[in-house]
């Protein structure tokens, strides 16, 4: 509403600045519920067959405007051809590939990120790569750890709570599935999450 408001550009610049301090607060308590629930064992999982192109294309227009916003590319299509389904619940496959997202974006610079599926006889495989900073061989485990990132410490970059990822591999996990991470340190990484493939035509 200020944003429409508002036309001083001064003035817009600090209503870009609170509404991203609002969104990251936001992704925090909301990622922090979502920690509340596992460790309480409350969430229970509706199961049905999910279509994962849908699950990917409902999220498809966050991330290009946020490559746009940052001139880089976001690489999807190839994704939204491949009719599979995974066994689970929606909401929670969506959240995997948001927190996936969400990472490879921020940590992207220069280049691209996407997401994209593979099958196997028995498996799904999402994929979601990016050209950014890379991780450490060293660091694989840590990432997956609460409250832990890769940069830390007073100088570090970028923000976050250390929380999208191990909520996303005890989401993954939840399904039936296993997540892993490739990486080259100043090159990118790719994250892997495979799924019991639903033999749904």
């Amino acid at each position: 509403i200020l944003r429409d408001m508002v036309q001083e550009e001064e003035l817009q610049d600090l209503i870009s600045t609170i509404k991203s301090g609002a969104d990251r607060l936001t992704e925090t308590i909301n990622l922090i519920l979502d920690l509340t629930h596992l460790e309480s064992e409350s969430q229970k999982l509706s199961l049905t067959d999910i279509p994962v192109p849908e699950a990917i294309a409902s999220i498809v227009p966050t991330y290009v405007e946020a490559a746009r916003k940052k001139n880089i590319v976001f690489v999807y299509e190839e994704s939204l051809k491949k009719n599979v389904h995974v066994r689970g619940e929606i909401r929670i496959l969506r959240q995997v590939f948001v927190h996936l997202l969400n990472n490879a974006a921020k940590y992207t610079m220069r280049g691209e990120f996407g997401i994209f599926v593979d099958e196997t006889e028995n498996e799904v495989i999402c994929t979601v790569t990016d050209t950014g900073i890379g991780i450490r061989p060293e660091d694989y485990s840590l990432i997956f750890e609460e409250f832990r990132q890769v940069s830390e410490g007073l100088d570090r970059r970028f923000e976050g709570s250390g929380l999208g990822l191990h909520v996303t591999k005890r989401f993954v996990e939840m399904m039936g599935g296993k997540i892993w991470v490739e990486s080259e340190l100043g090159k990118g990484s790719k994250f892997f999450c495979s799924f019991p493939k639903s033999n749904v035509k």
